[in-house]
């Protein structure tokens, strides 16, 4: 369905994938750029917290996956994506709201959010620098982030629970959004495999974090590299990717939901102010 230039059914998997070339599976995961809000999926994301509510230590810069209803931690992880998505997200702090964009397989798409706008607010660069080093406006773009949102399966080959009990997870299904400082590593790996004509779906990626600083700041950026790749997908892999397709059309339902009821309550807020206006 196509909405306000929006296409909700933008990542749609053929029948048989077997008949696909390399190049068409490139192109239908997200692999080639064509011209990312809650998930029931695992999240594969960087722990920064130092321990739960039972008081466990956690281990900072460790990865970490929800399994169970447990969360479990290690210090590098076997990422297999199966294709890559983009969404605008914006954290407001001072408000305590958070808005999300429709995922979309390329970064000239549409991408209509929860607040009733477009990338979540996000001005074009030569706006953003063309303003004046004070203005309010230059700190809310800074936290609006463009995201790569990967689907895949993860492996942990040394995973462990907060309370230090080991857990071997193999290829659970997930979603990774790569942003900020690790929005390259992922865009620079994912660049070079298109390149070289390998479909990211049959490649193994390996994922380890580096501590760094920056002023008074500590943050862990993610390093990526190639493990291996598979020959074939298994019919395994072929139905995975369908439930993720199913997966974002769910979530890009959602988000037009909430766009179509931020956007009649912004109308109805100006039909207000105007009525108050004539009255005065």
């Amino acid at each position: 369905m196509v909405e306000n230039g929006t296409d909700t059914n933008a990542l749609t998997v053929p029948t048989n994938l077997d008949t696909l070339s390399d190049a068409e599976l490139m192109k239908l995961t997200g692999q080639t750029d064509n011209g990312g809000q809650g998930s029931v999926l695992s999240r594969l994301s960087i722990n920064y917290s130092t321990e739960d509510d039972n008081d466990n230590p956690l281990p900072r810069g460790h990865f970490v996956v929800q399994v169970d209803g447990d969360k479990v931690f290690s210090k590098e992880v076997v990422f297999r994506p199966f294709f890559r998505l983009y969404a605008y997200s914006y954290w407001d702090n001072s408000e305590q709201t958070f808005a999300s964009s429709v995922q979309m397989p390329s970064l000239g798409d549409q991408f209509a959010d929860t607040s009733g706008t477009y990338k979540c607010g996000k001005l074009s660069r030569e706006d953003i620098q063309g303003m004046a080093d004070n203005d309010p406006q230059r700190v809310i773009q800074s936290s609006i982030k463009c995201n790569q949102v990967l689907y895949g399966v993860a492996t942990m080959a040394d995973g462990k629970k907060a309370t230090g009990e080991s857990v071997d997870i193999k290829e659970i299904p997930c979603v990774l959004y790569a942003k900020g400082v690790n929005y390259i590593p992922f865009s620079t790996i994912l660049a070079s495999l298109a390149k070289q004509k390998k479909p990211m779906i049959r490649t193994n990626l390996r994922l380890s974090t580096k501590k760094q600083k920056a002023g008074g700041n500590t943050f862990f950026s993610v390093n990526v590299t190639i493990q291996d790749s598979i020959d074939a997908l298994s019919d395994a892999d072929k139905e995975l990717l369908k439930e993720f397709v199913l997966a974002v059309k769910s979530i890009n339902e959602s988000v037009m939901g909430k766009h179509r009821e931020a956007t009649k309550q912004k109308t109805k807020d100006g039909d207000h102010s105007l009525a108050i206006e004539l009255d005065g």
